[in-house]
């Protein structure tokens, strides 16, 4: 008796976990395929008001990589669907660029690589 009750109780818990709100569901709003600027897509940065995205980006050719960070002018702020790319700049002295963060004024760009040294 005391199984069943404690079986009950869970499945009950459980179903009532998941009929209510309690759990949250991704659903995408926009998309952009930027393939062609950036097959090799690290990680996206807004600026703080939303109309220009950065993306961290380490291409594969037959020859070499090339690690770049992309800008893109979002028409409509944080909307990704109206992403219209801007400028690409090449790093160097970075390997595998990966986290973008910003000096609190903007004036500097912080760009992460991820080699273990």
């Amino acid at each position: 008796m005391k199984k069943i009750l404690k079986t009950s109780f869970f499945v009950f818990s459980f179903l009532a976990l998941f009929y209510s709100s309690a759990f949250a569901f991704i659903e995408f709003k926009q998309s952009k395929d930027i393939s062609s600027d950036a097959d090799g897509l690290r990680q996206i940065n807004f600026k703080p008001d939303g109309t220009i995205m950065y993306v961290t980006n380490r291409e594969k050719n037959s020859y070499s990589e090339i690690d770049s960070v992309i800008q893109y002018f979002l028409s409509t702020p944080f909307d990704i669907s109206t992403a219209i790319k801007t400028t690409s700049t090449f790093l160097t002295n970075i390997d595998k660029p990966h986290a973008i963060q910003f000096k609190p004024d903007g004036k500097v760009m912080y760009v992460v690589d991820n080699v273990l040294h």
